[in-house]
């Protein structure tokens, strides 16, 4: 039988391994115990979402308002993409991390998650924030153990973005560039459509433009027509498929279009809706600012993405150039 030392003495070295790991448990940052998600909500519930570029740049707020999004920036305040707020979310459900690469603050300046370093993003339920995280930098790694031969399939490198969760001290790593879809310029959160028809719905299409050089573009039972006279059916079919779908790609602020004279108007009616109007405005003479009646509060560079030259045409487009005479 072991003696009453011998007892004691082992419930001490007991006592003090228990401590031990209970110590280890609560100081242990390996990968064994990282986070397997470093946003895990519900999307359909996330109704504002808040994102603090770095260097004290202005707030931006993308804010759901019935069945659509508005993004705000000092004074701003316009429709947001739908589709930019989706990928949003998205981005933010796959902050799976791959690893630990901080434990302290010590290093947040070096993975650039501090508060003027990172941008910060949260997602919000009205005023309850179910998410905060911010995004450092990116890196990429090189591809190890590449073959000598440059003909033989070569491994690839991984870009990696640093994340922390704002209230820890941990950042992680996780795949991907995710900072690069969450921009300082809020004009980047914008709807940018300039127009977005169903082509079998169009019935005619009425271009005016300064002067006498107004015609229409019209539907009948055998094709489309200007002034009785057949178009080319293949120019017509290219020209309604742009107007299937167009995005403008540069933003003009504080525009008067009472300050620029009309450069043309294109009216677009349809059969089982109400009709759209694009405008253009001359700025000088090789400069152009259009305007679509689907986007009311957007006016666009007409140069950016050749918005006035796809759209804004005239007459003899649509019709055949005759061969020259040999």
């Amino acid at each position: 039988m072991l003696s009453k030392n011998n007892s004691k003495t082992l419930w001490i070295i007991l006592l003090v391994l228990l401590v031990v790991f209970a110590v280890l448990k609560l100081t242990d940052h390996s990968e064994s115990n990282m986070k397997t998600d470093l946003v895990a909500i519900d999307t359909a519930q996330i109704d504002k979402i808040v994102i603090q570029p770095p260097k004290a740049a202005p707030a931006i707020t993308l804010k759901k308002e019935n069945n659509g999004w508005k993004v705000t920036s000092e004074k701003e305040t316009h429709p947001a993409d739908k589709r930019k707020i989706k990928s949003i979310l998205a981005d933010l459900l796959r902050l799976k991390p791959t690893s630990v690469v901080a434990t302290d603050e010590s290093l947040w300046k070096k993975y650039e998650v501090t508060d003027s370093l990172g941008t910060r993003v949260q997602l919000m339920k009205g005023d309850r924030v179910k998410a905060d995280v911010v995004l450092g930098k990116f890196n990429f790694i090189a591809a190890k153990n590449r073959q000598p031969n440059p003909y033989q399939r070569q491994p690839q490198g991984e870009m990696i973005t640093y994340v922390r969760p704002y209230d820890d001290d941990e950042v992680y790593s996780v795949d991907g560039m995710i900072k690069m879809n969450f921009s300082a310029d809020p004009d980047n959160y914008r709807d940018k459509t300039f127009v977005n028809l169903q082509q079998n719905e169009i019935k005619k299409i009425d271009f005016e433009y300064p002067g006498s050089s107004a015609f229409s573009l019209i539907k009948d039972d055998k094709g489309w027509k200007i002034n009785h006279e057949p178009a080319d059916s293949a120019t017509v079919v290219r020209y309604l498929r742009s107007l299937s779908h167009a995005n403008g790609s540069k933003f003009i602020h504080d525009f008067d279009k009472n300050s620029h004279s009309q450069a043309g108007k294109i009216s677009i009616e349809r059969n089982n809706a109400g009709p759209v109007e694009l405008t253009a405005y001359t700025v000088d003479s090789a400069s152009y600012v259009v305007h679509s009646s689907l986007n009311k509060d957007a006016w666009f560079d007409g140069k950016s993405g050749r918005l006035f030259e796809r759209f804004f045409v005239d007459k003899s487009h649509f019709f055949k150039k005759k061969e020259k005479e040999k």
